[in-house]
């Protein structure tokens, strides 16, 4: 896993930030502030994402929903086989 201190980009990274930085200076306040909220929405929304994902990779490595599953074909077969044999 590489590190972001270790990447080769972080000097693009760093300069893209600053300028980013630069950029909000110019604006208004209420613009800032409107651009700022709207980045930290994004990471946000990007960490919440992320943490679905792991969530429901971690629920796969459970045995719960194969569990399902096999309950979920079981059963129908089962009442289908039971609909033929019983008349």
């Amino acid at each position: 896993m590489t590190l972001l201190k270790e990447s080769e980009a972080i000097d693009e990274l760093k300069l893209k930030y600053d300028q980013i930085w630069n950029n909000i200076l110019h604006c208004e306040v209420s613009e800032a502030k409107r651009l700022v909220n709207g980045f930290a929405e994004q990471v946000n929304f990007h960490y919440i994402k992320k943490s679905e994902t792991r969530e429901f990779k971690d629920y796969l490595k459970t045995p719960y929903p194969y569990i399902a599953i096999l309950v979920g074909i079981a059963i129908p077969v089962t009442a289908f086989l039971l609909i033929l044999l019983l008349p």
